[in-house]
């Protein structure tokens, strides 16, 4: 007995027919195609039908696009359904508008049949990557023996796609060259998204070692600044959505650029994971249009480890207080794990520095002060 291969469900909502025929006629081919002619016809059939993805035109009459996105992702139903724009809108505004709604794409009309199926393929691969790591995170969270399942899903199930992911985009240049500026603006982040989850899967890996007590440091001297930065802008559509500033201090005073240097002895895997869980948790705990300030403090000869305190608006919860730092503790996030200190706390002990936390109610306060090996250089 013969199966038909599952194709994926592609939601299009447009409120022009001719729209609708042409996007179909090109997806129809490769996937099960969904047609909605206005915003709350779009609505009912995300809700009933959980489309692998959804195109969504802007202008349209009642629901515009922004909208009918804005409640497709408050919608638990619907949350997770991956959002491509497929508009004649091109603006920067427009753009940014979209993707600040929770949107993964947005794509200007009129547009190449061959650039959109590209883009859908790397957004449905993404999103099926996304989910069986959540599938992972909730295994290893009852699960012994996840070393060995996550080791050989890192070698075949995930690294080989994501493999895929980082050489597509490269492909299509080479093949495409009369593409926009804007397209290879796009192909350059799917390539570096694709680079994040690889760096993800590595140091769940590292995270397990420590846990077993495998993990094996070699320690380098690694220039926290500049990764800092990095870790910054990549939360940077969280900071301008939410509209957070985030100061780098030294010693309270804010840090003017190449202003000296502050090296760690570590793994730069490790403290990626450290700083980008940490300042990803003050971002989601601080109140919209508050301040995020990480200060260092430099070792000295009396203090040999670097000092640096991660405060920010909004205290700790007093129920998880006094197991911060432990696995599987969260307050009042819907999709929070209770990982993200965990691993961090973890990745601050194999590097043999200390991490703390310090409420202060009476400002609404929350600190985080780590302290971490300095690597010392000749001058």
């Amino acid at each position: 007995m013969s199966t038909t291969p599952h194709k994926p469900k592609i939601l299009i909502v447009d409120d022009t027919p001719e729209n609708l025929d042409l996007t179909g006629e090109i997806l129809s081919p490769l996937y099960q195609v969904l047609v909605a002619i206005n915003g709350d016809i779009g609505l009912a059939i995300a809700a009933k039908s959980q489309p692998d993805l959804i195109l969504l035109d802007v202008m349209m009459p009642g629901k515009d696009g922004y909208v009918v996105c804005e409640q497709l992702k408050q919608n638990p139903i619907t949350c997770h359904i991956p959002i491509i724009f497929l508009t004649a809108l091109s603006s920067i505004n427009d753009e940014a508008c979209g993707l600040q709604l929770g949107a993964v794409d947005f794509i200007t009309k009129p547009f190449s049949g061959d650039i959109l199926k590209a883009r859908i393929a790397t957004h449905l691969e993404k999103a099926r990557l996304i989910t069986k790591l959540q599938q992972l995170n909730t295994t290893l969270e009852q699960n012994i023996l996840m070393r060995e399942i996550v080791e050989s899903i890192n070698r075949h199930d995930l690294k080989g796609p994501l493999n895929i992911l980082l050489h597509y985009p490269r492909l299509i240049t080479r093949h495409e060259p009369q593409l926009s500026e804007k397209s290879q603006l796009f192909l350059q982040a799917m390539e570096s998204s694709a680079q994040q989850m690889l760096q993800l899967i590595d140091i769940s890996l590292d995270i397990l070692k420590i846990e077993q007590g495998t993990y094996h440091l070699e320690a380098k001297s690694i220039p926290l600044l500049p990764l800092l930065d990095k870790v910054l802008q990549e939360s940077k559509t969280l900071i301008r959505y939410r509209k957070i500033r985030a100061l780098i201090c030294h010693n309270g005073q804010v840090l003017e650029q190449d202003q000296f240097r502050f090296d760690i002895k570590g793994d730069e895997l490790l403290l990626h994971n450290l700083f980008s869980n940490l300042i990803r948790n003050a971002f989601e705990a601080a109140p919209d249009n508050s301040t995020l300030t990480i200060d260092l403090k430099p070792a000295t000869p009396a203090h040999p480890s670097h000092a640096i305190t991660l405060s920010n608006s909004g205290a700790v919860p007093s129920p998880i207080r006094a197991k911060f730092f432990e696995k599987m503790v969260t307050h009042g996030k819907r999709s929070g794990t209770g990982l993200g200190t965990y691993s961090a706390a973890l990745s601050v002990r194999a590097m043999a520095g200390t991490i703390a936390l310090e409420v202060d109610d009476s400002r609404d306060l929350t600190h985080i002060h780590i302290t971490l090996p300095a690597a010392h250089h000749k001058l």
